[in-house]
């Protein structure tokens, strides 16, 4: 039995160094995708929410701007005949 016997392979030796450097870039390149997917997710969501905010019906954004315009310009006719009233 010599010296060399006791020591692995060189196979043996590539394949250990390998998958200390291959595993950890693996869990970190998984765990970089699941922040990744999260963050889009979230993102989804929140623009969901926002569409929904814009576009319900006799709530949403749009329909109180519909709303403030047919009231602006009832209250510049309204304006309009009180001067003319007062002229």
């Amino acid at each position: 039995m010599s010296i060399r016997d006791l020591f692995p392979s060189r196979l043996t030796v590539a394949a250990v160094l390998g998958c200390v450097v291959f595993i950890p870039l693996a869990v970190t390149a998984s765990y970089q995708w699941g922040v990744t997917h999260r963050d889009m997710v979230r993102e989804e969501q929140r623009a969901n929410g926002l569409w929904s905010d814009i576009n319900a019906p006799n709530v949403g954004y749009k329909d109180r701007l519909t709303m403030c315009g047919a009231n602006l310009a009832g209250a510049q006719s309204a304006l309009a005949r009180q001067n003319q009233a007062v002229d």
